[in-house]
Formats: structure tokens, C-alpha cells, sequence
């Protein structure tokens, strides 16, 4: 069984190479919606998205900026549940913070060319803390600073 600290260096190595990931928010009815999202993470392991205002998760992140994003890679085996995973939580806000674009960019160059349409803004994820998960009994929460 992995240690603590392990566990979490695990974890933050899942988020470091992330591309994509679940992201959960809440509706104006309080009801939870589930959507993927491309991602990229930066210096801090702060996940940045880059969001259109016409899709649902955007306009209810800007009705309640509480979310929750579910990176893995578990997906692709035959059992997922014994696959790592991690749930992180915070806030996510829109961001105009230009080294976020640029790291944003850097992991898709494809997104340049929607970038700079006007539906389009960039989010960032103020990450409160972090559910890891490495499979069956490997599991813990710890604080993400």
C-alpha cells in the first residue's frame, strides 16, 4: 500500500499530464450536471479551461463558481475502478491572465483557432483540495496548496 505522501505524488503526476476531464457543476435548480472539458495545468497545478458562454457549464459556473473536476486514467482498462483517478474541487472563475491563454495554447494548438471568438473565455480552477484515488483501497483527500 502506497504512503501518504506517495498517494498524493501520484496524484499530482495524474494532473501534471492531464488533457481532458469531467467537469461538474451545479444548475440555477441546484441539480448537478456533468460535462468534458479540455484542460491544461499550470506551474501550480491550477487546471485552466477555456469555456464558450453558450454551453451550459459555463453559465452555471457564472451562476455558482463551485466545481469539480474528475481527471483518470482508468477509462481505457478492462476493470476502470482499479485505474487512479483524482476529483478536485474549488472554484473556477474566468481568467484574463495571459499566462494562462499561453499555457492553455501550448497544450492545444488547435484551440487557437476559437480562441479569440466572442463566446469564448478562459477559466481557471482555484483548487481547494483533491480526492485521490489509485484503486480498490487506495483513496484520501488532501488539501491542495
Amino acid at each position: 500500500m502506497a504512503t501518504e505522501i506517495e498517494q498524493e505524488k501520484e496524484a499530482r503526476a495524474l494532473i501534471a499530464q492531464a488533457n481532458a476531464a469531467s467537469l461538474a457543476t451545479l444548475t440555477a435548480d441546484g441539480a448537478p450536471y456533468a460535462s468534458l472539458v479540455t484542460i491544461a495545468i499550470d506551474q501550480a497545478g491550477q487546471p485552466i479551461l477555456l469555456l464558450s458562454s453558450l454551453s451550459d457549464h459555463t453559465k452555471n459556473l457564472i451562476t455558482d463558481p463551485r466545481g469539480s473536476l474528475l481527471i483518470e486514467d482508468a477509462f481505457h482498462l478492462k476493470n476502470p475502478q482499479t485505474g487512479p483517478r483524482v476529483t478536485l474541487q474549488g472554484l473556477i472563475h474566468p481568467s484574463d491572465d495571459e499566462s494562462d491563454r499561453e499555457v492553455f495554447l501550448l497544450k492545444h494548438p488547435s484551440a487557437q483557432l476559437y480562441a479569440g471568438f466572442d463566446d469564448f473565455r478562459f477559466f481557471k480552477m482555484a483548487v481547494e483540495k483533491a480526492h485521490f484515488v489509485g484503486g480498490f483501497g487506495a483513496a484520501r483527500w488532501f488539501d491542495f496548496t
